[in-house]
């Protein structure tokens, strides 16, 4: 009797197993092809970054995210950010300073 429970206990192990890997395999799956879409979509291709304006002013509490994001589109945020950087060498950091002038890519090269 002690066997057979033993059995039984071990099938119940292998198939719970099994499905687990099963699961796994089967997000494995849906994630490479929502990362194919996504390519294939162009969303996680770069473009290039338009700005509304050619500069703006640093107020209170600005960041350079904060600015991106309410200024300029057609890329994500963090490659505004990039191209804002590289239009700005002299800014070290992402924190401004009040009334300090940011220029903006109008049209950036990624």
């Amino acid at each position: 009797m002690k066997t057979s429970i033993n059995t039984k206990e071990k099938t119940m192990n292998k198939a719970i197993k099994m499905f687990v890997a099963l699961i796994v395999a089967i997000a494995a799956l849906v994630a490479s092809g929502l990362l194919i879409s996504k390519v294939a979509s162009g969303l996680l291709i770069s473009k290039p970054t338009y700005c509304k304006v050619s500069s703006v002013v640093a107020y209170p509490g600005d960041t350079l995210w904060y600015i991106a994001k309410i200024n300029c589109y057609g890329n994500s945020t963090t490659n505004m950010v990039h191209d804002i950087m590289e239009l700005n060498p002299e800014l070290r950091t992402r924190y401004l300073q009040i009334g300090e002038i940011i220029n903006l890519p109008m049209k950036a090269g990624r």
